[in-house]
Parts: C-alpha cells; structure tokens; sequence
C-alpha cells in the first residue's frame, strides 16, 4: 500500500510499464470508497478477490494485472 502523495511511480513504470500521471492519482483518489464504518472499498475487494480465485489462481497473494480491457 502506498499513500497517494508518495506512488511508487519507478516500480510502477518498471514492472507494468505505466506511467503515474498527477491527473490518474486525482482521479483514483477521488475514486476510493470509505463506509461510514471506518472501512473501505479495499476489504470489499478482497472479498471479491477470494471469491474469484481458484486453485490455480490466487489473486490476493498474486494480484492481476490487465494488458487490456478485455481481460
């Protein structure tokens, strides 16, 4: 996890070849969900994240990363 005032914008470029934009991180900030619970958008994720996992895929520990929209 990282904060939106610190991205790991070289690791970003590195490993997936994307570029941090001022522009994306506003957007994505703008995007997050906070419950008035105290929880966020983060705990629903890692829900859906077990859920559509496998025993071939394991996407909390792997992650997934889509070259494409289709995927």
């Amino acid at each position: 996890m990282w904060l939106f005032n610190n991205p790991p914008r070289k690791q970003l470029k590195e490993k997936y070849g994307f570029d941090v934009t001022d522009a994306w991180l506003e957007h994505v900030q703008k995007s997050s969900v906070r419950f008035n619970s105290g929880g966020s958008g983060s705990y629903v994720g890692a829900d859906a994240l077990q859920k559509f996992g496998d025993k071939d895929h394991n996407y909390m520990r792997d992650g997934f990363h889509a070259s494409a929209s289709a995927e």
